[in-house]
């Protein structure tokens, strides 16, 4: 339906725009990023941008508790804020 080709447009451009020279200044030093978020559209276009980026994606469902995601980002390294 309409609301799939929205999100398949949206997700296209954000995988472009990380693709892109512009966003190339704000890779962290781990290759690992957390996504967690209660939309899993927005989670599944999280997850799509750091693949294309060459990245893993940690993904959390958003009843993980802070605990949680505060062991995922010691063990991954990951130095980025989280999708919430």
């Amino acid at each position: 339906g309409p609301a799939t080709a929205e999100v398949f447009a949206e997700i296209s451009a954000r995988v472009e725009a990380a693709d892109s020279p512009a966003g190339s200044g704000r890779h962290s030093t781990s290759r690992a990023v957390l996504v967690r978020s209660p939309d899993t559209a927005q989670m599944l276009q999280e997850v799509l941008v750091a693949w294309r980026t060459g990245r893993t994606a940690v993904v959390l469902t958003p009843e993980a508790g802070d605990d949680v995601a505060a062991a995922a980002i010691r063990q991954e390294g990951i130095q980025e804020g989280i999708t919430a």
